[in-house]
């Protein structure tokens, strides 16, 4: 009787309920054996707290899932290389608008601002329609969202070249970044999922979601951003023409989004006994008003981060234009422009490898902080250099703009693990769409007061950033991180 009861106390201190008082959930050992019975080989029974039990959800990842089985890795490494595949080719569709813009300027007449507006309105559609998406798809349990984006958004944007005037122009890029902008949320949730489960310690990351994060980006920003520029204007430049041959690049667009469809279409949207156990277990620390607050910083950074993105692509033209003899032709401005951009979505690919694969969960502040304040005077001195120094200086610039931005997702992510979709789309769409200001300031305070000005502008905008992140609570970051 003795040896029953003992061994009923000790499952009993293993055993709890999850936040929601639903199905019981098996708490591990985590630090210390309890005493052990002079007449048991096993640990004698000891009566575990609400708070202990917290400590130790925290302490083995918050209830994080084991590795997954082989057959189920292979399966879900399979959907998260077609996610990252997808994610490639969605990104080659904005930078269109974006490396052209100098050439649609002569082709359909368009005055300097509608020029920046081009730009603008990448970020404005995209963001707009990002958390929107991500709330409906959270509320529905749908995941529609990723696959119906990429298709529509091949097809809109590989049409550009058939537009006839600015109106048209602008019903195309509204339809395409539409499809872009539902897109993010749906797909980087999948990708911080999928990734954990199929990517585990194959990459040497020290965080399995933020390593899948920071690859998904790169294979988008990095490797599509760069792809981008180089294949519109390498099609536009085969005839009087040739941005109507964009046409073909509808066709990868609506392959990808097949491939996606059937790769995703049995993931679950949600993964609700996990999740209640990561929410349990970060609630002894801060409580979720202190979380969303943290979330709202996360946010301000990424909004003045994306500004000095967009701002600066625009101000990356007119910095082409004073290269340049005052005669040159807007194809050669646009090849100019194109190669400049091409180099900062390679180091914004880079940097945002280089920092999920280096990054220890729990630094982020630190580098967020850093990134912003190293980077402004790059920022500042760029109206100054020339050649392969100003390429250079654009791909280091990246790391500041850019190179944090998946690692903040997947910090929000862990802070709400209850609102993936959600906070994704916040900190990409919510950002976009503030961000996308920055080109018109940039046109306005270039035209104004000159290019040197702007750029200044641009460089006190990425030290803010640095700024803003320096608020975040090192407590809760710290707690976060043992659910990376």
């Amino acid at each position: 009787m003795k040896i029953a009861a003992t061994a009923i106390a000790s499952a009993a201190a293993l055993i709890r309920r999850t936040p929601d008082g639903h199905s019981p959930t098996i708490v591990r050992r985590v630090q210390h054996e309890p005493p052990r019975s002079p007449d048991l080989a096993e640990p004698a029974g000891v009566i575990a707290t609400p708070n202990d039990v917290a400590r130790a959800d925290i302490a083995r990842g918050g209830g994080d899932p084991e590795p997954a089985s082989p057959p189920a890795a292979t399966r879900a490494a399979a959907r998260y290389w077609t996610v990252v595949t997808s994610h490639f080719i969605i990104d080659l569709y904005p930078m269109f608008f974006v490396a052209l813009v100098a050439a649609l300027q002569a082709r359909l007449g368009l005055t300097e601002l509608q020029a920046a507006l081009i730009i603008s309105f990448n970020g404005v559609i995209s963001g707009i329609t990002q958390p929107i998406s991500a709330w409906v798809g959270d509320r529905l349990n749908t995941r529609v969202f990723g696959w119906l984006g990429l298709a529509a958004a091949g097809l809109a944007v590989s049409s550009i070249g058939w537009a006839q005037n600015y109106t048209q122009l602008l019903a195309l890029q509204i339809i395409g970044m539409t499809g872009v902008g539902v897109f993010h949320p749906i797909a980087s949730a999948l990708a911080g999922r999928l990734g954990r489960d199929g990517l585990h310690s194959r990459f040497g990351g020290r965080s399995a979601r933020g390593m899948a994060l920071a690859i998904f980006f790169a294979a988008g920003v990095g490797a599509g951003g760069f792809a981008g520029p180089l294949i519109a204007t390498r099609i536009n430049a085969v005839g009087p023409n040739g941005m109507q041959w964009l046409s073909v690049m509808a066709v990868p667009g609506v392959i990808g989004a097949a491939a996606l469809w059937i790769a995703t279409r049995r993931v679950p949207h949600r993964e609700a006994a996990h999740l209640s156990r990561a929410d349990g277990a970060l609630s002894s620390v801060a409580s979720e008003q202190a979380r969303w607050f943290a979330v709202g910083l996360l946010y301000i950074s990424n909004a003045l981060r994306f500004t000095v993105n967009l701002g600066l692509f625009y101000l990356y033209k007119r910095w082409a234009e004073t290269q340049l003899a005052a005669d040159a032709s807007a194809a050669a401005v646009s090849n100019l422009h194109a190669e400049i951009l091409a180099v900062s979505q390679i180091g914004m690919g880079i940097s945002a490898i280089v920092i999920g694969r280096r990054l220890a969960p729990g630094r982020e502040r630190g580098l967020m902080i850093s990134t912003g304040l190293v980077t402004a005077p790059v920022i500042a001195l760029m109206p100054v250099l020339d050649g392969w120094m100003m390429l250079a200086a654009a791909s280091v610039v990246a790391f500041g703009f850019f190179g944090v931005i998946p690692t903040s997702i997947s910090l929000a992510q862990r802070l709400l693990p209850h609102a993936t979709g959600l906070t994704a789309g916040i900190l990409m769409g919510g950002g976009w769409a503030v961000a996308a200001g920055g080109p018109v300031l940039a046109e306005r305070v270039a035209d104004a007061f000159g290019l040197d000005v702007a750029f200044i502008l641009f460089a006190g905008f990425m030290a803010a950033a640095g700024g803003v992140s320096a608020l975040l609570s090192r407590r809760l970051i710290r707690a976060a991180a043992t659910l990376a």
